[in-house]
């Protein structure tokens, strides 16, 4: 999962909003829950969140998770103005996940059709940038 959309806030009721979106393939989780399953005494989540994947395409494939992305926005445009009339959303997000290859510098170009979806609907916009290792 390369691009993901994440719906956040301290005081959101998940439950409700995925029931108002009707949205599928969002993962919910609830403020208070362990933040990992392996060590479920240690730190809990201090929100509750939705997220679901946006683009499939690889951490290598970043024009093609825009592609994906802007045609999710434009095919739920509608349903996603929601969210940003919900008090409770602290955060509604688009988090690309992109593989750096070892290069020295390299640089992400968002198109301003990806930039004014996501400006309309309130969201902002974030890379996740991982190296290979190589």
């Amino acid at each position: 999962m390369s691009c993901t959309l994440s719906i956040i806030g301290e005081k959101l009721d998940v439950d409700a909003l995925d029931a108002q979106l009707a949205l599928p393939g969002f993962h919910k989780n609830y403020k208070g829950r362990p933040r990992y399953r392996t060590k479920p005494e240690k730190e809990k989540l201090p929100y509750s969140y939705m997220s679901t994947t946006v683009s499939e395409a690889g951490f290598d494939e970043f024009e093609q998770q825009v592609q994906d992305v802007i045609a999710y926005l434009r095919q739920h445009y509608d349903i996603l103005k929601q969210v940003k009339e919900v008090t409770a959303v602290q955060y509604f997000n688009l988090d690309f996940g992109i593989n750096y290859k070892n290069k020295f510098r390299q640089g992400l170009y968002f198109p301003k059709e990806l930039i004014r979806l996501a400006g309309e609907l309130g969201m902002c916009i974030e890379a996740s940038v991982y190296t290979s290792g190589d």
